[in-house]
Formats: structure tokens, sequence, C-alpha cells
């Protein structure tokens, strides 16, 4: 984050630079941040508006550039036929002057005809070509038809021309070959008729095609402003339609992962889902809330239940290091008793030396001696009913711990599923930026008409950063309670390890007590036999000898088996410490993850 801040800051810092030095980088900068902080909403209309602005535009401009080619086409079409007419009724007209140039030489008598009435008749002959070429190039001759004879225009100028050559070669003759008046004024009147046919027959088709290419581009004009109304009302209602869709889809999506990131998931699913790609993600956005929190709804159950466990651990721990030290302050008892008794043994061996002294005293001190072991046995039966207590309570502190142990493996295969899910959000994602990213090039290569789609791909873009960025923050709260979790597990597998060695110490401790119960009963017997054979001390001072020096043995054998259990029961209960403080910071691990399962609403 601090890095995104130092790189926006560098930013801002080279924009502010870049405005100072160019002032229209900073206008195109200050109309990019306007646009980025509209809604998508407005941002579809407006591009819808432009569009729509833009294609109305064009069309117009297509409209009236089709009339002025309509326009420019039959000017030019009307300046060749008028053009082509204009010349033939000049030809027309030379061949009337060529006619009264003919009858004035007649009239005159003059015999040969001049050059230039041969050079007039040339000249007809050349401007009526000269108007057949233009017409030809226009490609015309073969439309144009006359409306009496039903001949094309070819055809008419074919006989133009035969008529044109006959009555030059006629005129141009001398006068003793020269055709009669008659003749000459027939070939006049059917040239005539051949000029009017021709011209009447441009002048038609001109106004036929003038005729015809208005009423086309009227046509073409209407066609385009209905299409031009049908694409702007389709093109209304369709953005209308994807806008509303779009827009409600992305509220929906946004309150949901705003709903998770807050903790509450118990946004409920959509009923119904578009088939598109936008279904698509508002589904999977659901899949993964439910998925969420359902494995939220394990984590906080099988949480409570190992706080519970926890809970009976520690106080079987704290039950069992109470009562050990009951035993070891038992055994702290036994001890100084043990040691009374080795001093009273050492006595009585002495007292045996002085047999003759006082039997008296021997009997004083047997009779003690064996008050003494009295009170050692019930002392060692009470240590041997704590050792058995304590070794129950460590097979039921094992149990617990064994339940502890199968509830943390489920947190574990459970925090795996979390973590699989994690990672398909995060797959979700990087598809959902893949496709934003395709759809983004594909608005690209569309230009203009595919600017809409563009912002709506930067949205999805936006959306995708924003799933993936919950997502990694999901993630790492899985790894820590993971963390938490693991080490949950070590001081378990700990607290077994230990909670065995205490087990079997205690197994000792209770063979010992055993052993010491057996030779207390042997020293009882002992005492019996002493105190029944008192009488017989003064005749039997060396078997009375013998015997003190068992008894000697059996209490240093007593006061080494002694020591030696109070030192294991010291082991037990610097174990049953280790115990109970590994189950409190378990139990410290366990809350903490319970609370921070807690902070989510399902």
């Amino acid at each position: 984050m601090r890095n995104l801040e130092k790189t926006d800051n560098g930013k801002a810092q080279l924009d502010r630079r870049e405005r100072g030095r160019f002032p229209a980088i900073g206008w195109i900068l200050r109309v990019y941040s306007f646009w980025r902080n509209l809604s998508v909403r407005l941002k579809l209309y407006l591009m819808v508006s432009i569009s729509l602005i833009s294609f109305t535009v064009a069309m117009v401009y297509m409209v009236e550039t089709g009339k002025s080619d309509i326009n420019q086409l039959a000017t030019v079409l009307y300046n060749v036929t008028i053009r082509s007419t204009s010349d033939l009724r000049d030809a027309d007209k030379s061949v009337q002057q060529i006619m009264l140039e003919h009858k004035n030489d007649v009239y005159n008598g003059v015999t040969t005809h001049s050059e230039s009435l041969s050079k007039s008749a040339k000249a007809v002959v050349a401007e009526v070509g000269s108007a057949k070429k233009e017409l030809d190039n226009l490609g015309v001759l073969e439309r144009i038809h006359d409306r009496n004879s039903s001949q094309t225009l070819e055809k008419l100028f074919a006989e133009l021309n035969a008529l044109l050559e006959t009555w030059s070669a006629d005129i141009t003759k001398l006068s003793d070959a020269l055709p009669s008046e008659e003749t000459l004024d027939g070939q006049l009147a059917a040239i005539g008729t051949a000029f009017s046919q021709i011209t009447s027959s441009l002048e038609s088709y001109s106004k036929e095609n003038i005729d015809a290419a208005e009423k086309e581009a009227r046509r073409k004009e209407r066609f385009g402003f209905v299409m031009l109304a049908l694409v702007v009302a389709a093109t209304l209602i369709l953005a209308s339609m994807t806008t509303i869709h779009i827009v409600s889809i992305l509220k929906k999506v946004n309150r949901k992962l705003s709903s998770v990131t807050e903790g509450d998931l118990t946004v409920a699913p959509d009923s119904v889902y578009p088939l598109d790609d936008l279904g698509r993600l508002s589904q999977s956005v659901d899949t993964t809330v439910s998925d969420l929190r359902r494995i939220i709804a394990d984590i906080a159950s099988n949480a409570s239940t190992t706080e519970k466990a926890m809970q009976a651990v520690v106080a079987g721990a704290q039950s069992a290091t109470e009562k050990a030290d009951q035993v070891v302050s038992n055994m702290n008892g036994m001890s100084t008793s043990i040691k009374d008794q080795s001093t009273g043994v050492t006595d009585t061996s002495r007292a045996v030396e002085e047999m003759a002294l006082g039997i008296n005293r021997i009997a004083g001190t047997t009779s003690q001696i064996a008050d003494d072991s009295s009170t050692m046995h019930d002392s060692a039966t009470h240590g041997l009913q704590s050792v058995s207590s304590l070794i129950d309570q460590m097979d039921e502190i094992s149990d617990a711990i064994a339940t502890l142990e199968s509830v943390i493996s489920a947190l574990n295969r459970r925090s795996e599923n979390m973590k699989q899910i994690v990672a398909n959000i995060s797959g979700f994602a990087e598809d959902t930026n893949l496709l934003s990213l395709n759809a983004s090039i594909e608005a690209a290569r569309a230009g203009e008409q595919g600017q809409g789609f563009l912002v709506v791909a930067s949205e999805m873009r936006r959306l995708s950063d924003q799933s993936k960025q919950a997502a990694q923050e999901v993630s790492r709260i899985l790894l820590e309670t993971v963390d938490d979790i693991s080490h949950a597990g070590d001081l378990m597998h700990r607290s077994v390890e230990e909670t065995r060695l205490g087990h079997d110490s205690a197994d000792e401790v209770y063979d010992v007590f055993r052993q010491i119960l057996a030779s207390i009963d042997l020293v009882k017997n002992q005492l019996h036999e002493t105190s029944a054979v008192t009488e017989q001390l003064s005749a039997s001072s060396e078997e009375v000898a013998a015997t003190m020096g068992e008894l000697t043995s059996a209490a240093a054998s007593i006061s080494a088996r002694a020591q030696t259990v109070q030192a294991e029961t010291k082991k037990q209960k610097e174990v049953l410490s280790e115990v109970s403080h590994s189950s409190l910071n378990l139990e410290q691990v366990v809350t903490e993850m319970r609370k921070s399962v807690d902070s989510f609403k399902l």
C-alpha cells in the first residue's frame, strides 16, 4: 500500500509538471479525471449518445452527399444532352444555310459551287459526328429510343449520317449532274425530320433521367431518415436494457463483496442468474460466499468443541498437579518415618548388645517400632491410592488430548479446503480479469462503437481486482489460522509425549509403593516375631542380633526406595506443570481462533 501511495504521489507530481509545461495535457488529464469519476450508467449513456449523434451526422451527410451526387449527375447529363442538342440544332441551321446558298447560286445562274459550300457540308457532317461521339462516350446511344419509331439513337444517327452523306454528295455536284430541287428539298426535309427525332429523343431522355434521379434522391432521403429513426430507437432501447442489466448486476456484486469484506456472510444468493458473463460472475460470487459461510461455521463449531476440550484438559491438569503435590507431601512424611525407623533399628542393635541391661527397654522399643510400622503401612496405602488416582487422571488427560488432537486434525483438513476455495476465488478473479482484457481488446478493435464495452471491461477488471484483494486477505487470515492450529498441534504432540512419560513414571511409583507395602508387612511380621521371642532374648541374643541386622538392611532398602519414589513424584509434578502450561497456551490459541471466527457474521 505504501508503494502504491508513493507511485500515486510520483504520478501526481509528474502530472503537475506536465500540466505546467503543456497546458493541453492538463486539460486532457482533467477531462480524463472527470470521465473516470462518472458512474457506469452515465458513461454508457454518454457513449450511446455520442454514437447516435455521430451516426446521425454521418447519415445526414451521406444523404446530402447522395443528393449532391445525384444533382451533379443530373447536371452533367443535362449539360451533355443540351450541348448535343445544341450541336445538332446548329448543324440543322447550317444545313438550312447551305440550302439557301445553293438556291441563291441557282437563282444567279452559277454553274459551279464554291469551295465554301463543300467545306460547310463537311463541317455539318463533322458536327453531327462530334455530337454522336459525345453521346457515345456517355453510353446512351443504345438506351435512348424514339417514341414514335422505337428506334435507338444509334440507328437514328446512322440514318442521319446516311442522309447527310447523300445530301452532301448531291449538293456539291456540277449543275449538269445536280439533282432537281424537289429531290434536294425532300432530302432537306428528311434531314430535318431526323434532326427533330434525335433532339426530341435527347430532350425526353434528359427529362426522364433527371426526374428519375430526383425521385431516387427523395426515396433515399426518406429511407435514410426512416432507418436513422429505427436505428436510434433500437439503439436507445438496447442501450437502456444493457445499462440497466449491467448496473444492476454490478450493484448486487458490489453490495455482496462489501458485506463479505465487513465480515457479514448472511448475504442471500439470487434465485435466478442471467446466462451471460455477468450472470456467471454473480453466481460465482454467491457460490464463494456460501462455501465461505459453511467453512467459517464449521471452524466456529470445531473451535467451540476444542475450547471446551481444552478447558477439561486444563482442569484435569490442575487436579493432577494438586494430587501430585499431595503425593510429594505424603512421600516426605514417609521418608521421615523411614529415617526414624532406621534410627530405631540402630538403637535396637545397640540395645541387643546391652540386652542384659534391660529386656523391658527392648520390649518398649519393639512396641514403638510396631506402631511406626502401622503408620508407615497406612501412609504407603494412602500413597498407593493417590498414585492409582493419578494414573486414572493421566488416562483421562490422554483421552482428552487424543480427542483434541483429532479435532485439530479436522481443523487442518478444513483449512486445506478453505485454501482450495480461496485459490478458486483467485482463479475466478484472474479469469474475470482475462475476460475483461479480451473485452478491452475487442472493444479497441471495434473503434468508437466499442467504447461502451471498453468501459464495462474496465469496471469488470476493477471488480476482479477487488475480488482478488479480498481473496488475498482471506488467504492471509487462513494462513495465520493454519499457523496457530499447527502450533497447537505441536503443543498437543508434546503434551501427549509428556503425558505418556508421566503415565510411565506413575506406573513405576505404583510398583514401588507395592514393594514398600510388602516390605512394611514383612517388618510388621518380624516385629511380631520379635515381640513373641522377647522372653527368649537372653538365650537367643545371637538370633536377635541377626534379625536386627536384617531389619537394618530392610530399613536401608526402604529408605532408598522411598527416596526414589520421592524423586519420581517430583518429576511427575514437573511434567504435570508443563502439561498444564501447554494446555493453557493451547486454550489461549483456540480462544484467539474462536474470536477471529466470531468476527464473521454467519
